[in-house]
């Protein structure tokens, strides 16, 4: 029993309080491991519960279009069903298995240009300060729309559009649709 002082609380020799030091040390690490242990434990679950999710969303949507059924669509149901009891390396397989039908396609994202921009058709430069505002950034689209709300008729079709940036030019490029 370690010897007290007028206080009542004990006094340890160098070794002792050493010792004590020690432990104390070891049990923080221990404790420390332990929940790191946890954290990453924790991590691991959300991020295997989100891939599921992701996995099960995406073969859902694979066989809802009807039109687009995929040839395996028994297989993929199939998958669906299994996809709640999986663990992370079935998950990743399917995934794999997966891949090329749950790549999304590409996604075309419309450009837009700054106005005051000139708008060239057919060999002439159109005036445009009536349809759009200055300093206003417009995509494909609203320019399309625009257009036609001003009856531009030629912007009925398929248009996509040319910047020429030196000369703040931009050319409307009309689809021909030919008959025969």
């Amino acid at each position: 029993m370690p010897v007290e002082d007028l206080f009542g609380n004990p006094v340890y020799s160098k070794e002792e309080l050493k010792e004590l030091q020690r432990k104390e040390k070891e049990e923080q690490e221990k404790k420390l491991a332990a929940e790191k242990e946890k954290a990453a434990k924790k991590e691991a679950e959300q991020k295997l519960k989100a891939s599921k999710k992701k996995l099960k969303e995406g073969l859902e949507k694979l066989i809802s279009n009807e039109e687009d059924m995929p040839e395996n669509a028994d297989e993929i149901q199939t998958d669906i069903e299994s996809v709640d009891d999986a663990t992370l390396e079935e998950i990743q397989a399917l995934e794999k298995k997966y891949k090329k039908q749950l790549s999304p396609a590409k996604e075309k994202v419309d450009k837009k240009y700054k106005y005051p921009f000139i708008m060239h058709i057919a060999g002439r430069n159109i005036e445009t300060d009536h349809i759009f505002e200055t300093e206003k950034e417009y995509t494909e689209k609203e320019i399309t729309a625009s257009m036609l709300a001003h009856q531009y008729y030629d912007f009925a079709g398929t248009v996509s559009y040319e910047y020429l940036q030196k000369e703040n030019v931009l050319i409307p490029i009309f689809q021909q649709h030919k008959k025969g």
